[in-house]
């Protein structure tokens, strides 16, 4: 099966009822690269892939550019 099937199917289990609300949230966690590729890859697996996976560096400038 690929990633992004088994995302989708994870992302659809979450949604009955009492999972996940049509609210929604924002935040930023910044990491030392191996720890945050360590999670992404923990993430990967277990739950929903981590979209956003610049440097910290890039992340600062991504939500500077953001507001």
């Amino acid at each position: 099966m690929s990633a992004a099937r088994e995302e989708f199917e994870r992302e659809a289990r979450r949604r009955t009822p009492g999972l996940l609300t049509d609210s929604s949230t924002a935040h930023t966690h910044l990491f030392p690269p191996g720890f945050f590729r360590a999670i992404c890859g923990w993430f990967d697996e277990h739950a929903w892939r981590i979209r956003f996976r610049a440097t910290p560096k890039g992340a600062l400038e991504e939500l500077g550019a953001a507001g």
